[in-house]
């Protein structure tokens, strides 16, 4: 029968998903520079101010600003990580039951002389 450690499973896929919500913030942090740089936040904003507000405010631009692009990025890495490490870990513990109900497979290895 072959089974899967749930607890190596669980290492594996915490490194990796806390590996990959590093990458994901990197990205997000470079998309958004690029995008500063391209003045692409100012012609939205610009175009949102003059399509649906009579006056000219402030509140859309700081929807766009770094810091807050940031902390969303970073806590929607957190959740994926999170919900990456306990679903790989669900998933260890239902392959090693249904290994154990339906028997597994078994491999017989032999010589041939």
């Amino acid at each position: 029968m072959a089974s899967v450690d749930p607890w190596s499973v669980f290492r594996f896929t915490l490194v990796f998903s806390v590996t990959l919500l590093i990458v994901w913030v990197v990205v997000a942090a470079v998309l958004w520079s690029l995008l500063n740089g391209m003045h692409v936040f100012d012609s939205l904003t610009s175009l949102i101010n003059d399509t649906f507000l009579s006056t000219k405010n402030r509140t859309v631009e700081e929807l766009f600003n770094f810091k807050r692009t940031m902390v969303w990025a970073a806590g929607l890495g957190v959740l994926n990580a999170i919900l990456f490490t306990a679903l790989g870990t669900l998933g260890a513990f239902v392959y090693n039951l249904c290994a154990r109900i339906v028997g597994g497979n078994e491999v017989t290895l032999s010589d041939r002389g």
